[in-house]
């Protein structure tokens, strides 16, 4: 089971799907592949019935965390060692998500094919079924491709930093913290919600659909992008979402 806290904030209102059930995810990690890293730290903030409970924990890796994600997250050796077991760590996030998948809930969180696949590519290699043979389907609610969607030619970076400045959204501590970062993105979010109607309109299950066509199209328009520039690009199977199955998938 997953270490429940119990917090009470108002993440967003209205009569749409912003008002409803939510459950924002995150992962800080030992690096920037979700193939072959693993998690240090979860947080899975939950608005249910206009209840907020937030689970959140470290994760014991198993090996070292290299000095550049300490850099990131500050999370060291020492402390991810008093967590849980990788194992039971991503088991017990596998359960979170199927819940939340089961009922319904959206699953909002930045750049979240990095924290699906890393999951989905984790459970794997524990000799456990992937998440969507699990049963998982979202709808995930995803900032940076609904950013890039309703803001493409927008200048500027596009961290979740850039974009808590430009949704004037204010965060709960320091960013690379799986629990702050979760807060910052889900306001984020429901910041896009409020400004777009069209966006506050659709069933998550039918922005979910829309997603998979508009990240297909980010990616390829950075592809080729990295290609005028004289650079490799990105290859097929990381123009899917909302889980990377890695290169064997074709």
């Amino acid at each position: 089971m997953l270490s429940p806290m119990a917090q009470q904030e108002d993440l967003g209102s209205g009569s749409t799907w912003s008002d409803g059930d939510l459950v924002g995810f995150d992962l800080e990690t030992t690096g920037p592949d979700p193939l072959t890293d693993v998690p240090v730290q979860y947080a899975l903030v939950w608005r249910r019935h206009g209840q907020m409970r937030v689970d959140q924990g470290l994760v014991n890796p198993g090996r070292p965390i290299p000095p550049g994600a300490i850099a990131v997250h500050g999370i060291t050796d020492e402390q991810a060692a008093t967590g849980q077991p990788l194992g039971t760590s991503v088991r017990a996030i596998a359960s979170a998500l199927l819940e939340a998948s089961v009922a319904g809930i959206p699953l909002v969180g930045m750049n979240v094919v990095f924290d699906l696949t890393m999951v989905d590519a984790t459970l794997r290699r524990l000799g456990d079924d992937g998440l969507v043979e699990q049963g998982w389907s979202g709808p995930v609610l995803d900032l940076r491709v609904l950013d890039r969607q309703v803001d493409r030619y927008r200048k500027g970076g596009r961290r979740l930093v850039d974009l808590c400045a430009h949704y004037g959204v204010t965060g709960r501590g320091d960013l690379h913290d799986a629990t702050s970062d979760v807060y910052a993105a889900v306001r984020c979010v429901l910041a896009i919600a409020a400004a777009k109607e069209d966006v506050a309109a659709c069933r998550p299950a039918e922005l979910h659909d829309l997603q998979v066509g508009w990240y297909r199209e980010q990616q390829q328009s950075l592809s080729d992008y990295f290609v005028r520039q004289g650079r490799p690009a990105i290859p097929e199977w990381q123009c899917t979402w909302p889980i990377w199955r890695g290169p064997e998938a074709g």
